[in-house]
């Protein structure tokens, strides 16, 4: 007598096959979701750091009657300055920095700017020593990189058209503490846009918000153009203007 033994080989069922499908694609939904109100507070953040800077800058005017970075008298008024004294500026009313431009040494006027604002205790985001890097003597943002600064009336700038934009201070995010490139930005076009739309008019090169020359991944030539949010590439820079 032949005793036959059948093996059963059992797979998934259809209905298993789109039970996986679901729980895969709401995962994946759902950490694209987590990226994006991750990203989107970081948006958040850093428009609230450029207008805590702005605040504190207008702030030190008041209260000094003088420009930060620019007061000529900051080393005997200031009571601190961090891990060093502060340098004073030449007080000719302008902040001596061209917007874009490398900030230089720690005793120029636009790092001063930042650590005349940190010695009076109006500024945090940095450890004010003198080390000109992100951190240090210069803020850093919280999309990356940090922030330079500018003043329209200190000369033409570099990667920005000085002619083209309003009289006055400007705070300039930047991925490295050095000049300003076509390509030297951290954002997204869409960031830079988004930012652009909270603060100001949600143009490139109009108002107070103002995209580097140049950048022809995060907007077309023309004036009237709008961002390209198309573009995924992170070499954006933008400033803003926070006041005279």
């Amino acid at each position: 007598m032949t005793t036959q033994t059948q093996t059963n080989q059992q797979g998934f069922t259809l209905v298993e096959l789109a039970i996986v499908l679901v729980i895969v694609g709401l995962l994946i939904g759902g950490i694209l979701k987590g990226q994006e109100l991750i990203g989107n507070a970081q948006l958040s953040s850093q428009v609230s750091q450029m207008r805590g800077i702005q605040t504190a800058f207008n702030g030190f005017r008041d209260q000094f009657n003088a420009l930060p970075g620019d007061f000529n008298r900051a080393a005997a008024v200031i009571e601190s300055c961090g891990g060093a004294a502060c340098t004073n500026g030449n007080g000719n009313n302008v902040v001596n920095q061209t917007i874009g431009a490398a900030p230089g040494a720690a005793t120029t006027e636009g790092v001063q700017f930042f650590r005349q604002m940190a010695g009076a205790n109006l500024l945090s985001g940095m450890d004010n020593t003198a080390t000109v890097s992100f951190g240090q003597a210069l803020p850093t943002a919280s999309t990356g990189g940090g922030f330079l600064m500018g003043d329209s009336r200190a000369g033409a700038g570099t990667n920005y058209n000085v002619a083209n934009m309003r009289s006055g201070v400007y705070l300039v995010h930047n991925a490295t503490p050095t000049a300003v490139g076509a390509t030297s930005g951290i954002l997204t076009p869409s960031q830079a846009a988004r930012i652009d739309r909270r603060m100001d008019d949600g143009m490139p090169r109009t108002g107070d918000v103002i995209l580097q020359t140049g950048a022809a991944n995060c907007a077309a030539a023309a004036a009237t153009d709008v961002y390209l949010e198309r573009n995924s590439d992170d070499v954006c820079s933008i400033s803003y203007r926070m006041g005279q």
